[in-house]
């Protein structure tokens, strides 16, 4: 349809402005003047809903014949930045012009307050965040409203967050700037010179592909509807900011900028940043959380992390109670995500205790080597973390880690404190004597004092002590030694207090200082005897020398297996029965025959000799090794 504007006429011709004004007025506004003692013109419309006053204004100019808002405040010497404004003295006047009361007037103007904040629709909007130099308007709404009067231009369009109608989900679209006379404020005469362009954009099928949430709330708190949700109270201003800023983190990440983003994107990260806030303080931790972890910063911190978001709000007057609730959330997650000490300020909150640490100040908390610290948290804490990557962990979880860790010694220190060489450390580990605390594959074991105590204590407590060592007893590790058995075995019989003579003479005594009676030792040690003979044995029994027997053993007459002492370990050659049963039921000796018959060996030799079957000697070789004859024949 096409958009009926009044004719604009001179004032001069309608009306006589009264008093000190002077000139001519018309017989309607003398009337008026008579009959309700007020200045009031000729045609004065009702305020539309959510409308500004520069649109009203424009209307109040457009029906009474006036070329412009300009002209109409120029004859009735008004101020016309004073009333675009929203100051209180020209609000008045337009008040008794339209006669609609100076509240709904000031409830539709844009008022600078002293933060340098706009008060519109009893809700507070940043300076940057409302924009009255750019005319922006919602073409379809302007055509509904022309069908049944004058469209008129609405609060939320003022905002620069407004970015599409929720009623008609098309793009709010800004009029080409005003070129004089005409004035960016003259609403009714924009449209008029922008009309056809209006009417086009309407017809077009052009609409958002994001969801209108945020621009329905924000249409919701200028007409005065408030919920009871966390949101809700938090000034307009401050949730247009926060969900703009907090968004283009969110969506975009932390290198992105609102300069670099088209409007799509703007509006896109705006309605997400609405959505975290909508849902209350858990989404917006989530929110926050999500952004941490998506961030790309080899050193992760607030400021890097957050970007865009973090740099915005530290230039914003974040002390003031409107942004209380969100900046309090903002550093309770940062308190509770980033290396902040106790007593370290952020936003101007003080960090109550420390919760996170980074490796410097675990290092120093718990008086680590820098580089120690670096290794146990890479091991512990990140063990996929990269080389350069910045490591911090939760105080709560990892302190107690770290605090056993600063209390172990290395393995050279226990063994100096256990009195051993740095070799034993390992079978005692092994023998699972003393364990480690810390044990990992790419650091050295640690050893707890505690532990080193708790072994020795062991020890302490079935040892008697004594002024002097008596004879015969001897170290533990010399009376393994000597008894041919491992250490760890007489240790362990220390251990279950079955060493009856355990003793030290020390008053700090350390693993070597306990002594034990070796006699002892070697009866707690003994074994069950092995059944056989010992090469002596059966020398003894069979009458023969040294020489004899080692022949019998060298030919295979004779075997014998190496055993060890059942008592005293040490290794030994022994006769099983069966074999020396069996050379005796085949053999018998010259040294038998004469202790049997009571006369020397050479004599039986001699009386053989004279048998017609004597008995063949082995015979001696040159070499030492001896033949393969058999030295005796049954």
């Amino acid at each position: 349809m096409e958009y009926q504007m009044a004719q604009a006429t001179s004032f001069s011709q309608n009306f006589t402005p009264v008093g000190e004004h002077g000139s001519n007025v018309s017989e309607r506004c003398i009337e008026q003047q008579k009959n309700t003692g007020k200045q009031r013109l000729p045609i004065t419309p009702k305020l539309g809903e959510r409308e500004t006053i520069m649109s009203y204004v424009s209307i109040l100019a457009l029906e009474n014949g006036a070329p412009s808002s300009l002209e109409l405040c120029n004859d009735f010497r008004l101020h016309w930045k004073g009333i675009c404004g929203g100051k209180d003295a020209d609000l008045a006047n337009i008040s008794a012009l339209s006669g609609v009361p100076i509240a709904l007037l000031r409830h539709a103007s844009p008022v600078l307050t002293e933060t340098r904040q706009f008060l519109i629709a009893n809700q507070l909007i940043s300076f940057k965040s409302l924009n009255k130099l750019v005319t922006r308007v919602c073409p379809r709404c302007l055509i509904e409203d022309g069908e049944s009067g004058h469209p008129i231009g609405r609060v939320e369009w003022l905002a620069s967050s407004f970015r599409s109608c929720p009623k008609h989900k098309a793009p709010i679209v800004a009029l080409p700037d005003a070129v004089r006379p005409r004035c960016d404020f003259d609403f009714q005469f924009r449209l008029q010179d922008h009309w056809s362009e209006i009417e086009k954009n309407a017809q077009s099928q052009v609409t958002t592909g994001a969801s209108n949430d945020f621009e329905a709330y924000i249409q919701d708190r200028l007409s005065g509807q408030l919920g009871r949700r966390w949101i809700d109270q938090i000034e307009l201003g401050v949730v247009i900011d926060v969900a703009q800023k907090l968004g283009i983190v969110l969506v975009y990440g932390q290198t992105a900028r609102h300069d670099g983003l088209s409007v799509e994107e703007l509006s896109n990260a705006a309605e997400a940043g609405f959505n975290v806030l909508s849902r209350g303080r858990k989404a917006l931790q989530s929110a926050l959380l999500q952004i941490r972890q998506k961030s790309t910063c080899l050193k992760p911190g607030f400021y890097t992390d957050f970007g865009h978001f973090a740099r915005w709000i530290t230039r914003v007057d974040y002390q003031h109670d409107r942004y209380a609730s969100v900046v309090g959330e903002i550093t309770d997650f940062a308190f509770n995500t980033y290396p902040y000490g106790k007593g370290e300020i952020l936003l101007a909150r003080v960090c109550p205790r420390r919760k996170i640490h980074s490796l410097a100040s675990a290092a120093h908390m718990h008086g680590l080597k820098l580089t120690r610290a670096n290794r146990l948290a890479r091991v512990v804490v990140a063990p996929h973390a990269k080389p350069n990557a910045q490591v911090t962990f939760e105080t709560d979880r990892y302190d107690p880690i770290f605090e056993e860790f600063a209390q172990c010694v290395s393995g050279r220190a226990l063994a100096k404190a256990l009195g051993i060489g740095t070799s034993v450390i390992f079978r005692l580990t092994n023998a699972k004597l003393i364990q480690p605390r810390s044990k990992f594959d790419t650091m050295a074991p640690v050893y707890h004092p505690n532990d080193i105590a708790e072994f020795l204590g062991k020890f302490r407590q079935h040892a008697r002590p004594r002024p002097t060592i008596p004879p015969g007893f001897c170290t533990l590790n010399v009376a393994s030694n000597r008894a041919k058995v491992n250490f760890e075995g007489v240790l362990e019989l220390a251990i279950s207090g079955k060493i009856r003579s355990l003793t030290h003479s020390e008053k700090h005594p350390k693993l070597w200082d306990f002594f034990a009676d070796y006699e002892e030792i070697l009866d707690l040690l003994e074994g069950e005897p092995i059944a056989g003979f010992t090469s002596t044995q059966v020398q003894r029994f069979l009458r023969i020398n040294s020489s004899t027997m080692s022949v019998l053993l060298r030919e295979g007459t004779l075997s014998s297996d190496r055993v060890k002492h059942h008592r005293t370990r040490k290794t030994m050659s022994l006769l099983q029965t069966h074999d020396v049963v069996d050379f005796l039921e085949r053999f018998a000796t010259l040294g038998m025959m004469a202790n049997q018959v009571g006369t020397q060996a050479i004599h039986v030799i001699r009386k053989l000799e004279m048998d017609s079957n004597p008995l063949r000697k082995p015979v001696r070789q040159p070499n030492p090794s001896w033949t393969n004859q058999t030295p005796m024949e049954n």
